[in-house]
């Protein structure tokens, strides 16, 4: 196996969240060579803030022949793109990418007329980052309760766990009626199994996790499951969504087109399950970052994700043309 790398940068239009800055986010495509004389690509984009070790160490260490979690799903991403490719084939020709809902890096984008225009473009979910200003961001909400209710818009609040308890609880206190939009809050302090189960009970909304953090999980205690399959593997992701009677949702990374084309797979093999697990997911978040070259490739018409075309993941013009390097590490597996 022989591996190429080619560094990118994404540009935010603004902060990603409770936990992301608005500075640029450093990545890495990964250009695979198998063995057996295949060839495909993956993305790697870590995200230090959220436990992953940094770009030039993931590097570095997939020179060396060790390979972290994510490393080892862009691996998996290009085994799976390398077979395709050779096969002159595209991954999408029997697979139909689920609904995604619009992802809202800023509470403050929201506006009654943004709002109309979500629903006129046939989104029915709404993702927000929040946790910057909580109490700020609630009654932002509520303003907007009769708007949301109008439109049909149920929204998903996303903390990143930057809330303390008693912050979440003063949150949910100020949020008042809105609470009936609300989908999910996903990550709004730590995972606390006792915690989350009686906030779920006390204030009737349901609990997503997202940030695993080696507590075990407990049923009652959360209600969705948000996948990531840049990091995680969809078989495990399904069998605890099952496991546990909890819904699936499949995200990005948000990473390169790529990365996020890996994600829309995985996600579309979920549906083709038939998994009753599954609800609407996020995989448009390409619009979170200044347009380039690669995310132009990417084509959508409301909630819905549409690939490029080409062999495996697509794209092929733009991969192959790229000032790729050699990472140098090589083995005989």
């Amino acid at each position: 196996m022989k591996t190429h790398f080619f560094r990118y940068e994404l540009v935010p239009w603004g902060p990603l969240g409770s936990i992301a800055s608005a500075q640029s986010r450093h990545g890495s495509l990964l250009k695979v060579q198998f063995i057996d004389g295949t060839c495909g690509y993956a993305d790697c984009l870590p995200w230090p803030e959220l436990g992953d070790l940094p770009l030039d160490v993931q590097l570095r260490l997939w020179r060396e022949g060790h390979f972290t979690e994510l490393m080892k799903r862009s691996l998996h991403f290009a085994q799976v793109d390398a077979r395709a490719r050779s096969a002159g084939k595209s991954l999408w020709t029997q697979l139909e990418i689920p609904l995604s809902h619009a992802l809202i890096t800023d509470l403050r984008q929201l506006t009654p007329d943004g709002l109309s225009l979500l629903s006129e473009q046939g989104f029915t979910h709404l993702k927000v980052k929040v946790g910057v200003r909580p109490l700020d961001e609630a009654k932002w909400l509520l303003e907007l309760d009769n708007f949301l209710k109008r439109f049909h818009l149920k929204v998903r609040l996303d903390f990143n766990s930057a809330l303390s308890f008693e912050a979440f609880q003063l949150f949910m206190e100020t949020l008042g009626p809105v609470r009936e939009q609300i989908d999910f809050i996903e990550d709004p302090t730590l995972y606390h199994p006792a915690f989350w189960a009686e906030a779920q009970v006390r204030w009737g909304v349901r609990l997503a996790l997202d940030r695993l953090s080696g507590v075990p999980l407990v049923p009652g205690s959360f209600s969705v499951l948000v996948h990531k399959p840049a990091i995680q593997e969809s078989e495990w992701a399904v069998r605890i969504a099952h496991e546990l009677s909890v819904s699936l949702v499949v995200t990005s990374y948000l990473d390169h087109p790529v990365g996020q084309l890996s994600a829309a797979m995985a996600a579309a093999k979920i549906a083709k399950q038939k998994s009753k697990c599954l609800e609407v997911c996020g995989l448009i978040s390409q619009f979170a970052y200044q347009p380039h070259l690669f995310s132009q490739q990417l084509k959508t018409h409301g909630p819905h994700f549409i690939p490029p075309e080409g062999t495996g993941f697509g794209m092929d013009g733009l991969l192959v043309d790229l000032p790729w390097k050699e990472l140098s590490y090589e083995d005989s597996e």
